[in-house]
């Protein structure tokens, strides 16, 4: 029996190799029976030498090979193509996908290696929410609905695991859909999203006024000067100084010496400006030559209700002017992206535009050279028109007492006590500011310990508010250089380096203490205390004439004395003045005034 079944496995491996050589000499032909293993007639692209009859195969394609053991992560009858959730890269190698399980529709990707994602994902790999989904999971990720006028940068997007969206500045909510208390005009338009209220302080509450267009206050100086003038040292120099050419349809300035002249724009562009809050300030401006120019913190200034602001004409991304037109455009609102020095707040920013009184562009940046100004633009709003609406004008929901559309007039039976002022004690101040119209002591041996002020600066900071004083002491304050050497043997130097060098060190600390100190306080007191540092500050920073040193040692200490009185002079006042100022409010009309129905406006007063 056992030979019997060795000469029948005989029989058949020698009809197998007989069936297999016939196969290599010809691999189209098939008996119907017989397997095939043949490495020559697989056609496996190279990734397999090994291969088996697929019926199937030989009938579609009339070649039975069927590949088997692709190598590389290839697969297919030839091996011709990439295994499952693999895929073919450039370089003709087959990679992984990797698609995420959760957040794709599908393990396999495309032929680039991106996967098929689920509504609300993305990502390569399908692996995390889009910018506006949130809450990854098997079903895919939930929409945000985040208002695009609301998002930052008008991009929606929200975290991807509360759904709480990116709003803007002055925005709120789950989906930055409404504006902050005491904003309004959720605009695409508003980098900040929502206008602030200004409403001369009375009323925090308001909305878009209907009926505004938006407008442009214009100089083309397409036949003349329009009443442009020139400042110089702080004083209007004749008109005929402001040089119209009627060929460039330009005005022109010439510097006398080494100090700026600036352009001083005409009425048209002052007064109340209120609705060009977060427009932009625009012109052209050429220079004559380049030689040695400079420029500084005031370049471009805006002055009104006793504050200023300013900035480097190289601010809000601008350039140095050149001897080719430059077009120029600063952005009149307070966030610090936009240059102006010193930092406001959005009321007191807005309260310049609201009694605008000077607009002041530098025109000349070199000793004697020369500047051109043209096409000044003012971007604004005015009632009526057939533009674009301006829907950044507020009418304000007044409180009792208070009526029109800012709350800028008193209710009939109502009059207002305006806040009390102090006699002309600030002029003792604009004399100081006269006489050291920088604030450092250059002696004869050069030491230097302080830092330069602008007289129109110290000027602006004394007459400003509470909150414009302190906030500028603060910026000067970062700006105080400790000495550079030791002074000089003389026994003058010495002493006077004494006197003051305790005035410019501690600053910056005794600033910094009493802020973190009075953040509990309440706002009046917390005012007082501030304005009253601020003030003895101020005086002890201007103590000593910046051109020459005292004759004397006596006279360093007389002046010392007499800054100091007038300091306290100076506090003493400034405390009673904003005592009055919190304290001052509306009240009842006398029966007389009620007869007489007498309202007062007091559009001038920021309370």
């Amino acid at each position: 029996m056992i030979c019997v079944y060795k000469l029948v496995c005989c029989l058949f491996t020698a009809v197998l190799l007989c069936s297999y050589n016939d196969i290599s000499t010809n691999a189209l032909k098939w008996d119907g029976i017989t397997p095939w293993y043949s490495d020559s007639t697989c056609n496996c692209n190279g990734f397999s030498t090994r291969c088996i009859f697929d019926e199937d195969l030989w009938e579609k394609t009339g070649h039975g090979g069927h590949c088997i053991d692709c190598a590389a992560n290839r697969d297919g009858p030839n091996c011709e193509r990439c295994r499952d959730n693999y895929y073919l890269s450039e370089d003709n190698e087959c990679l992984p996908c990797y698609c995420n399980d959760i957040g794709s529709r599908s393990l396999q990707c495309s032929r680039g290696g991106k996967c098929d994602c689920k509504p609300g994902v993305t990502g390569e790999k399908c692996d995390v929410c889009a910018s506006d989904y949130y809450d990854f999971g098997s079903s895919g990720c939930k929409e945000c609905n985040c208002l695009m006028a609301g998002s930052w940068n008008n991009q929606p997007s929200c975290d991807q695991t509360l759904g709480k969206c990116e709003c803007k500045d002055n925005v709120e909510g789950k989906e930055c859909s409404s504006c902050k208390p005491g904003y309004f005009n959720l605009d695409e338009e508003n980098k900040f999203g929502c206008t602030p209220c200004f409403c001369y302080g009375h009323a925090t509450v308001c909305w878009s006024e209907p009926g505004y267009t938006k407008s442009l206050i214009e100089s083309v100086f397409a036949r003349n000067s329009e009443k442009w003038t020139a400042i110089e040292r702080g004083q209007e120099l004749d008109s005929k100084e402001v040089r119209y050419n009627g060929k460039a349809q330009d005005i022109g300035v010439v510097a006398s010496g080494r100090d700026p002249v600036y352009f001083s724009a005409p009425d048209k562009f002052l007064g109340d400006q209120k609705a060009s809050y977060n427009q932009e300030l625009q012109f052209k401006l050429k220079v004559g030559n380049v030689t040695d120019i400079a420029s500084h913190p005031h370049d471009i200034i805006l002055e009104g209700n006793n504050l200023a602001v300013s900035q480097a004409i190289f601010g809000n991304g601008n350039s140095l002017p050149t001897t080719q037109d430059q077009v120029y455009k600063f952005t009149l609102h307070e966030n610090p992206d936009f240059g102006w020095v010193p930092r406001l707040a959005a009321r007191e920013f807005m309260s310049i535009l609201s009694n605008l009184t000077a607009i002041k562009i530098r025109g000349t940046y070199s000793p004697r050279g020369t500047g051109f100004l043209d096409a000044v633009k003012l971007g604004t709003a005015i009632r009526g028109g057939t533009g674009k609406p301006a829907n950044w004008i507020e009418r304000c929901q007044c409180p009792e007492g208070y009526i029109s559309q800012f709350c800028e007039s008193c209710a009939p039976g109502y009059r207002h006590r305006p806040p009390w002022r102090t006699v002309p004690s600030l002029s003792a101040y604009r004399v100081i500011a006269t006489i050291t119209r920088i604030a450092a002591i250059q002696t004869q041996e050069s030491v230097s310990v302080s830092t330069i002020l602008e007289e129109t600066t110290v000027r602006g900071a004394l007459e400003g508010s509470t909150a414009t004083l302190w906030q500028e002491l603060r910026t000067t304050a970062s700006l105080v250089p400790a000495p550079t050497r030791a002074p000089a043997t003389s026994s003058r130097t010495q002493l006077l380096f004494v006197l003051n060098a305790p005035r410019d060190m501690p600053v910056r600390g005794v600033i910094n203490a009493v802020t973190d100190i009075s953040e509990q306080w309440t706002p009046v007191a917390r005012g007082l205390v501030q304005h009253a540092i601020a003030t003895v500050m101020w005086t002890s920073m201007l103590s000593i004439t910046a051109t020459e040193p005292p004759a004397s040692v006596s006279n360093a200490f007389t002046t010392q004395l007499v800054f100091i009185v007038i300091s306290v002079c100076q506090v003493t006042t400034e405390i009673l003045w904003l005592w009055r100022r919190e304290t001052a409010s509306l009240v009842t009309a006398t029966p007389e005034e009620q007869k007489e129905g007498r309202t007062v406006d007091h559009s001038s007063a920021i309370s």
